[in-house]
């Protein structure tokens, strides 16, 4: 009984949330775009890739009342109601990111679920980085991608560097592949406040993903109070639990502000980087695990207040540069 009353809840939600909407564009014959795996976890640059697919959007002539934007919650919730709901004629566009391959596995099982469950569909996978590792996981997850979307000639793979994108093209050679730089590229932010604050706001991956060791980040440390500038630590992964995709936007821009106020932004996060260039901030970019950092600096590499080193021991020289810039 008490299962029949959660399922009977969970279907008054989904109505109200997303099928009646559904309803009403089938209804009128229009194109619905559905927006899937929207984050809801506190990762700012998945936050903002969401955010901006939708801008994006926006920006070339797709207007909200066409657009189901669904969060990876509502998929986990709503699932078998989704599947339902998405006729033939939709188009459902996969979130972008770093998670196309065994890395982050999770992520990737889920555009591939996607792209299996709808067959008929037009599907657009934005913008994405690719790695596959030699170990077993990854030749697993590899085979899998190759049997599930070589299958598809209505999917559209979009790769956000060129080495994705040659990848891409190896393993997927009858399959529509472009390339594109990262979706959060699109957005320029708007500020009131130009002053920069004497600070460097550091911006460090504490994960599988991350290069730089606690040695020299030590160094790193002693070198900038040295230079007598204070330090502020800020990860684009924050301190907060959404409950609704709609938080999102006040959350960026809490975020982009403090990217905006400072003097020098000193990270190895893909977004750390892209954060800094949309707001317009001297950063100093290192890589991380799998090369998605350094791949995607070659859109943007001849922007002169972004610059990347591949050794930690140049940082003092670039700094001065870097400060030295009006």
């Amino acid at each position: 009984m008490i299962e029949l009353i959660k399922r009977f809840r969970r279907k008054i939600l989904y109505f109200f949330k997303f099928d009646y909407k559904f309803y009403k564009l089938h209804k009128s014959k229009k194109t619905v775009f559905v927006c899937v795996e929207s984050a809801v976890h506190n990762n700012m640059g998945d936050q903002a890739l969401g955010f901006c697919r939708k801008k994006l959007l926006n920006k070339i002539g797709i207007l909200d009342d066409q657009i189901i934007d669904i969060s990876s919650r509502d998929r986990m919730m709503f699932w078998d109601y989704i599947k339902n709901s998405i006729n033939d004629l939709d188009v459902i566009l996969l979130r972008g990111g770093g998670f196309f391959g065994n890395l982050w596995e999770d992520g990737f099982s889920i555009i591939l679920q996607f792209i299996d469950s709808f067959p008929n569909n037009c599907i657009i996978l934005f913008p994405q980085s690719v790695y596959f590792d030699e170990s077993p996981k990854g030749k697993e997850f590899l085979n899998k991608s190759i049997d599930i979307i070589s299958k598809r000639k209505n999917i559209y793979l979009f790769a956000r560097d060129f080495n994705s994108y040659k990848q891409f093209k190896q393993l997927y050679p009858e399959n529509n592949v472009y390339v594109t730089p990262d979706t959060v590229l699109s957005y320029k932010p708007k500020f009131t406040n130009e002053n920069r604050k004497k600070e460097i706001l550091l911006c460090l991956r504490n994960d599988k993903e991350k290069k730089i060791t606690n040695g020299q980040k030590k160094k790193l440390f002693e070198f900038i109070e040295r230079k007598g500038l204070r330090i502020i630590e800020q990860d684009t992964c924050i301190n907060y639990h959404f409950s609704d995709i709609n938080e999102r936007k006040d959350k960026l821009y809490e975020l982009w502000n403090e990217f905006h106020l400072a003097q020098i932004v000193i990270t190895d996060r893909l977004h750390g980087m892209i954060f800094s260039v949309i707001t317009e901030t001297p950063c100093i970019v290192f890589d991380n695990i799998d090369h998605k950092v350094k791949n995607a600096y070659e859109w943007i590499k001849d922007i002169e207040y972004i610059r990347f080193l591949d050794n930690i021991d140049d940082i003092e020289e670039s700094i001065n540069e870097l400060l030295a810039l009006k």
